[in-house]
């Protein structure tokens, strides 16, 4: 867990030796896998660091105040060339108050952005998430995913935890693709956006205006229609 005020990674790479980890069987089933592989509870910024074949999930982030994550490469590309199923690997960000900004990161993986909140919450809300200049390559599930359904126990097949019924009890607002664009590309059996928003919980206008996603199918954006400035 790291948690100091600014981090530097200054380029280095953390190894999460995913190959030793990588069963098949997701990152609840099969052997047991350290997901996240890194958890960041931090406000200030999060900068210039590689993380290479994580495990399962490779990031939590929990900021208790403003915070900035900019120039990070996450490449789990080696998974490409094994025969069994590789990993979901994702940047899971579970947000705290602050306005999280993301900027300058690449993703080689499953799914490039995610905001996932869990559907049996009530009384939270996660605001004022902004990404910018942003860049990911051959996403195998998803190019971006918003969705408010997080299971406290999630199943062995991560399928089943994804896009089913949205809870409501979290009010999502001010996800924003501003300044540099965000560029993502998937895979021919992925969804570019898909957006599962429980009834009324989504709200405000997000512009998204600097988001270009290309490849794959459109996903469906349910419960919301506040997103401007982006078609799929």
């Amino acid at each position: 867990m790291v948690s100091w005020n600014a981090v530097n990674g200054n380029g280095h790479t953390f190894d999460g030796a995913g190959p030793s980890y990588w069963d098949g069987q997701g990152g609840n089933g099969g052997v047991t896998k350290p997901a996240p592989m890194m958890k960041i509870s931090i406000s200030g910024v999060y900068k210039d660091v590689k993380v290479l074949n994580s495990p399962a999930r490779t990031y939590s982030v929990s900021n208790p105040a403003p915070l900035t994550m900019t120039n990070l490469i996450i490449d789990n590309s080696a998974s490409i060339t094994r025969t069994i199923v590789s990993p979901s690997t994702e940047v899971l960000t579970s947000l705290s108050p602050g306005t999280p900004a993301l900027e300058d990161m690449e993703f080689l993986s499953d799914q490039a952005l995610r905001i996932k909140t869990k559907s049996d919450a009530t009384s939270a809300s996660v605001s004022d998430v902004t990404y910018s200049g942003n860049t990911a390559t051959g996403m195998k599930r998803f190019g971006v995913i918003i969705d408010q359904v997080m299971l406290a126990q999630l199943p062995l097949d991560l399928h089943q935890a994804t896009i089913g019924t949205p809870g409501n009890g979290v009010t999502l607002s001010g996800v924003n693709f501003v300044d540099a664009q965000t560029t993502i590309s998937v895979n021919s059996g992925a969804q570019r956006v898909a957006v599962n928003c429980g009834v009324g919980s989504c709200t405000g206008s997000w512009d998204w205006s600097k988001l270009k996603v290309t490849g794959g199918s459109a996903g469906k954006i349910t419960n919301f229609s506040g997103i401007k400035g982006f078609s799929q």
